[in-house]
């Protein structure tokens, strides 16, 4: 299992002189940003140098071939961060790449250097499996989400005017959870061509998960029309729900702070359980994400474990969510 990727995690595995890290991830805009603040953080590390393979490192035009490349960063004097884009496309079948990057961790241990890959899978050789430490990228959470909303809004008047006619940027934050910032960055622009509001920011954020889900294969997000005084009957679950309602607050709830671990419905079919699960999210005005378990089950987006394993995952990364998981049984 790869190790969550956190800023003090990075810093600390740079510290102790790890030679070798893989990073996985969706955003190489954050992994830049990342290594440039743990670059901030240690003591006597210059700023990263980022490689590609159409420009090589800046201002170094003959290090535009992978093993040029390599041999720049391993020869430099000094510490240093390396951060290398596209290396994965080229080390499978490269023997001299993948020996290069043996002897450079066997040897530099300690030595203040380290080079970092970046891809959206764990496409590491073999032979280089036991040499890398590798970390997973996850989604941004509500912190660095309102950081960056907090940092951007000093300079586009628009978000600032967002901002000011919201109070907070709780709705911008709960609205963004689960998707990348040049997600929320592509919502902002929109609603600023279209001259529209917080409202349409939070519809576009909404269509923008809406379009990551569908890509999983095994979730989707619900519109959910559903009012939740459409449903008769149920007092048991309505009483559930009041209960909680006077424990926690209705704001509580609708920021995810105290929401209650999840509640089991059966019974027959159509006696209103979807309809129920419906009136949930809409009365505690949450996000409705639909797990089919009939598609985990079939295997056409991978094993069983693994698509569930995902899906909790993603649900986690969306949360505060309700999460419908449909056929359970």
């Amino acid at each position: 299992m790869a190790e969550s990727l956190t800023l003090a995690g990075f810093s600390r595995l740079v510290a102790a002189g790890t030679p070798l890290l893989f990073i996985v991830g969706g955003s190489e805009e954050r992994c830049e940003a990342l290594l440039s603040r743990a670059s901030q953080t240690l003591k006597g590390m210059p700023e990263p140098l980022i490689w590609s393979c159409v420009g090589g490192f800046p201002d170094q035009p003959e290090t535009t071939a992978p093993l040029d490349a390599l041999r720049f960063a391993i020869d430099r004097e000094g510490p240093g961060l390396f951060l290398f884009k596209d290396l994965h496309h080229f080390w499978q079948n490269d023997i001299v790449l993948q020996r290069t990057l043996k002897d450079f961790a066997s040897r530099r241990r300690g030595a203040g250097k380290s080079l970092v890959c970046f891809a959206p899978t764990p496409a590491i050789p073999a032979e280089l499996r036991r040499d890398f430490i590798i970390l997973q990228q996850g989604l941004p959470d509500r912190e660095e989400l309102q950081a960056w909303l907090e940092s951007t809004r000093e300079r586009d008047p628009f978000l600032a005017k967002l901002l000011a006619e919201a109070g907070d940027p709780t709705a911008l934050v709960l609205a963004a959870q689960g998707l990348e910032v040049r997600d929320l960055e592509q919502s902002l622009r929109l609603a600023r061509v279209g001259k529209g509001g917080l409202a349409d920011v939070v519809t576009a954020l909404h269509q923008s998960k809406s379009q990551v889900l569908t890509r999983s294969g095994i979730m989707e997000f619900v519109v959910n029309t559903v009012r939740p005084d459409q449903v008769g009957g149920m007092e048991a679950l309505k009483g559930w729900m009041e209960k909680r309602e006077r424990a926690f607050g209705m704001a509580g709830l609708t920021s995810g702070a105290n929401l209650p671990k999840g509640v089991l419905l059966m019974g027959v079919s159509g006696c209103g359980k979807s309809l129920f699960v419906k009136a949930i999210a809409s009365r505690w005005q949450l996000p409705l994400i639909r797990l089919d378990m009939s598609n985990v089950y079939a295997g056409t987006f991978g094993s069983p474990e693994t698509s569930l394993r995902d899906a909790c995952q993603m649900a986690e990364t969306l949360a505060p969510c309700v999460l419908w998981i449909d056929e359970i049984e």
